[in-house]
């Protein structure tokens, strides 16, 4: 995937370096990402809310439990890949020591 040079994609590219790689085609310089496979989420169609007489999907009202071993299973895919990024953030603790200091009351 190609992204042209802007502003939020300079800055990421200085907090993430090691996502990011320059690709040069004539006049333009782009970063590419690596391609991210992510987990599927299943998709449950039968699940559906009635909010006063709307009818309203939910596929995946199954995330909604935190102690689901399905959902455990999902949360534990997404962190495999968001992991390995975050700690390669340069600003990451400085945004961990902000949340600890708003967050300890």
């Amino acid at each position: 995937r190609l992204l042209p040079i802007l502003c939020t994609v300079t800055t990421r590219r200085a907090i993430f370096p090691q996502v990011f790689s320059v690709v040069r085609q004539k006049n333009t310089v782009y970063y590419t990402m690596p391609a991210v496979k992510y987990p599927d989420a299943r998709r449950d169609e039968s699940v559906i809310d009635d909010y006063h007489g709307t009818k309203v999907p939910d596929p995946y009202a199954w995330l909604e439990d935190p102690d689901g071993e399905e959902t455990k299973a999902f949360v534990e895919a997404q962190n495999n890949i968001t992991l390995p990024y975050l700690e390669k953030c340069a600003v990451r603790k400085h945004f961990h020591d902000r949340l600890k200091e708003m967050w300890d009351y």
